[in-house]
């Protein structure tokens, strides 16, 4: 009876009488050779060389599609399909190099950062924001800026009017920056605090201005109707307005 070259299983020939035997033989080897397979597939490592490592890994199929490290990054962090950190929670996690240990790495949550940046910042906060003029003024559309802290000084530094490349001062005809303190600022509109995006204080170029109780949102409008009411009011038509607030 013959055999196959690499399993050795059972060719019966024709002179051969048949039995069941070479079958369950053959069989048995295949139920073997099969259980290795299965066995070796779930749990033998896989690696490769750094030299057999070419191409790149598509997006497609998990990589970033970029030949560097520091394209892979870019990737992550501006590309199609980067990393995206909306509705951002305290619990979420980010990754961090350890420098105590070579090549070693830790991870924080958000939350942990925060602390870590209050404790060493001696509880200092800031935030950056902006907000876009709309052209209109007056007590029925005042502006406002809110801020997730009580502020202590709100600095508006600059602003960009529309179809310009430039940046200015929020003040531009002056060239002044504007600047709030909340911790003054009265809780209803009176004359005891008011600010000015257009020229100076004479003539009337001021604007009342309010906190909330909490002292996270500033109001102000300009009282007055004239050409220039909404650059008074900061809130001229197309110009964007840009802010600190440090609390």
């Amino acid at each position: 009876m013959k055999e196959t070259t690499n399993f050795k299983f059972k060719l019966p020939e024709d002179s051969d009488i048949v039995t069941p035997a070479p079958f369950n033989e053959n069989f048995t080897v295949i139920d073997r050779k099969l259980k290795t397979i299965e066995t070796d597939t779930a749990t033998k490592a896989h690696t490769h060389g750094a030299g057999e490592l070419t191409g790149i890994l598509p997006v497609q199929k998990g990589g970033t599609g970029q030949g560097s490290a520091a394209g892979a990054l870019a990737a992550l962090i501006t590309g199609a399909g980067a990393l995206n950190a909306a509705n951002l929670s305290v619990n979420d996690v980010i990754g961090v190099a350890d420098v105590s240990v070579a090549g070693g790495g830790r991870k924080v949550t958000v939350g942990d950062l925060l602390a870590f940046s209050n404790q060493n910042m001696n509880g200092a906060k800031f935030v950056l924001g902006s907000w876009t003029g709309t052209g209109l003024s007056g007590e029925t559309h005042q502006n406002t800026i809110t801020t997730p802290f009580p502020a202590k000084y709100i600095w508006v530094v600059g602003s960009r009017r529309k179809d310009s490349n430039y940046m200015e001062a929020p003040n531009f005809y002056y060239d002044e920056i504007v600047l709030f303190l909340p911790e003054i600022m009265p809780t209803s509109f009176d004359d005891s605090y008011r600010i000015c995006f257009y020229g100076l204080s004479q003539g009337g170029w001021m604007c009342p201005a309010k906190k909330s109780v909490d002292g996270k949102t500033m109001q102000w409008y300009y009282p007055y109707s004239n050409d220039v009411a909404p650059a008074v009011q900061g809130n001229d038509s197309g110009t964007t307005y840009y802010y600190i607030a440090l609390g």
